[in-house]
């Protein structure tokens, strides 16, 4: 596969430009516009650091923002336009733009592709004028962009407040469905770098949101929604680039059976292709293929947080609960986990830690003898930290949501941090059941940055399978075979 590095120059140079907008026209905005209040409140959710202006026909003034009649009015350079009109008028707005020197543009106005073939003519217009204009822009039918970690913004997707920043950033062509994958990612306390809703992609798609967080420094995980059947050679690119740059690409991707297909198209116009070959290059490449929100995001943060796993190394598990512990191998063999056998050195160091009823074993059931002798956690994730079948030692604990919750936990844990220290390794502590991680979650573990916690064990599993199958791909050296001597490194500092 070959590259134009020049060509490769120019499309860094526009994405970085468009997903980073210092200042922004509402083209369409209105005080009695639905659609217009709910994009001009989203700027101070996200922080915004640039500058606003309201466009309208009459030049009144919207939103407490300064008011033009057309862009062109406005007395200064403007990145980005956000177009918010009829269908009708999309196209002069979109002139207006083009005319004002504005290259950029969200038009989040819907009555396109999504609607049958009069709707999908409207569009191709679009695309038209857009060439002609000098115009780039994203959608229709879109709800635009949050450069989250930038506070730069172009979106009527609303925040969680606080703002979690962070490194996992989120495409969907869904912008309800983009939406609750941010929502849930709050809920878990993963941070988000940008989120992105590219709607029927008539110029700007999936593909290139995630080239732009392949080179985007702030991103080290992506998650993406995808119903349109994507370019399998820009996609495959695009994976390869992904992997070698140890930027895990998380997709739930619609057209699994007919049914799935049909609802597709009616949603955005979608065609979803040949799933059979899709699932092919995502297996070859190393793209994560998970089934639900709550699998995407979970699976994106464990990964951002841990890394690729060594080469040829795999899971321990630490618990407290036998019950816990079969859960955990019949999940595992179901996911495809392996459940590396420990080494004899292994098993003696343990001997010498656990209670004498206890068996040493991965999974390693510590028992309830442990209270009241809490230095056993840390003993045993260092024993089990040293084997060399090991790169990865989880702890099966209670992660507490309030306080009350927390005192049956809190003696064991500064010996559960001091352990992961000791083995210089990460540590990940999974609640076997799925609830939300807290304010007093967050305030419990937070001064161990080292330290992640995940809820619900079915999903933790299925997560640390993902991760497994995904260090195999990076190490496994396909993805770097494929990038010319041509083609620039990321840009990513990892």
């Amino acid at each position: 596969m070959t590259s134009d590095p020049n060509e490769d120059r120019l499309d860094r140079d526009w994405r970085q430009a468009f997903f980073r907008p210092q200042s922004v026209a509402l083209v369409g905005a209105s005080e009695r516009s639905t659609w217009s209040r709910l994009t001009a409140s989203r700027f101070a959710m996200y922080q915004f650091r640039g500058r606003l202006f309201a466009v309208n026909t009459k030049g009144l003034q919207a939103h407490g923002l300064p008011a033009y009649r057309s862009c062109a009015e406005i007395p200064e350079p403007v990145d980005l336009a956000i177009i918010m009109v009829n269908a009708s008028s999309v196209e002069d707005a979109l002139r207006d733009v083009g005319a004002a020197g504005i290259a950029n543009a969200v038009i989040i106005s819907s009555g396109f592709s999504e609607i049958g073939h009069a709707g999908q003519a409207l569009q191709d217009r679009l695309v038209e004028v857009a060439g002609e204009c000098g115009v780039r822009f994203m959608g229709p039918n879109s709800l635009g962009f949050a450069n989250i970690a930038a506070h730069l913004v172009a979106t009527t997707i609303p925040a969680r407040q606080p703002l979690c920043i962070g490194s996992v950033g989120i495409v969907s062509q869904s912008g309800l469905l983009l939406s609750d994958l941010a929502r849930f990612a709050h809920q878990q306390n993963i941070g988000l770098s940008t989120i992105c809703a590219p709607g029927n992609a008539a110029m700007i798609d999936a593909i290139d949101v995630i080239e732009y967080m392949i080179d985007d420094a702030a991103t080290r995980a992506i998650l993406a929604y995808i119903e349109a059947e994507p370019d399998l050679d820009r996609f495959r690119a695009a994976a390869a680039r992904a992997l070698a740059a140890r930027k895990p690409i998380v997709v739930y991707k619609a057209g699994g059976s007919e049914l799935s297909a049909a609802t597709a198209k009616a949603h955005t116009g979608s065609v979803v292709g040949d799933d059979r070959v899709f699932d092919a290059m995502c297996r070859e490449f190393g793209v994560i293929r998970a089934r639900s929100i709550e699998e995407m995001v979970t699976t994106g943060g464990l990964i951002e947080f841990t890394g690729a796993l060594p080469p040829e190394k795999g899971v321990a598990l630490l618990t407290i609960s036998g019950g816990a512990a079969v859960m955990y191998v019949n999940i595992a063999e179901h996911e495809g986990l392996p459940v590396p056998a420990l080494a004899v050195e292994t098993l003696t160091a343990l001997r010498d830690t656990i209670p004498a009823f206890a068996t040493p074993a991965n999974p390693m059931d510590i028992t309830g003898g442990v209270f009241g002798k809490e230095e056993m956690w840390s003993n045993a994730i260092r024993a089990l930290a040293r084997d060399p079948a090991i790169g990865l030692v989880v702890t099966l604990l209670s992660v507490p949501e309030t306080e009350s919750e927390s005192k049956t936990m809190a003696p064991s844990w500064p010996h559960i941090v001091e352990g992961y220290r000791a083995a210089a390794m990460k540590g990940v502590v999974i609640d076997q059941i799925l609830h939300p991680v807290t304010a007093f979650t967050q305030q419990f573990m937070g001064a161990w940055d080292d330290i992640k916690p995940i809820c619900g064990l079915s999903l933790a599993t299925t997560a640390l399978a993902h991760l497994h199958r995904w260090s195999q791909a990076v190490h496994g050296g396909h993805a770097a075979s494929m990038l010319s001597d041509t083609t620039e490194p990321s840009a990513c500092d990892l």
